[in-house]
């Protein structure tokens, strides 16, 4: 398995694989990023999370995507609870009220 896990919005592929490019100029080759991995058809979450399991290091592409997604922060979780390295890389502008319990915070 691979040694770094891209958790990412399917909704930014684009970006994820400008990342991943990057990644792999900067010596990161052995890498999993969903869009690149699973067979369609296959048991999608299965495969995740033996992913995740087997990586040593998360890396969380947030974007107004990730941060609305539960899938993303499901998988942020499980990788803190495993005590898995876990950076972030943050991409665009983010709104203070961007993201998870923002509906409450805008009243």
């Amino acid at each position: 398995m691979a040694v770094l896990f891209l958790s990412h919005s399917s909704k930014d592929d684009a970006l994820a694989s400008a990342l991943v490019v990057w990644l792999r100029a900067n010596g990161f080759a052995d890498l999993f990023v969903d869009h690149q991995h699973i067979i369609g058809g296959s048991k999608w979450r299965d495969e995740l999370r033996a992913s995740a399991g087997a990586c040593r290091v998360v890396v969380c592409l947030v974007t107004a995507n990730w941060l609305a997604s539960n899938e993303c922060f499901n998988e942020f979780c499980a990788a803190w609870y495993m005590g898995k390295r876990n950076h972030s890389v943050v991409s665009g502008a983010a709104d203070a009220g961007a993201g998870r319990g923002s509906e409450a915070a805008a009243g």
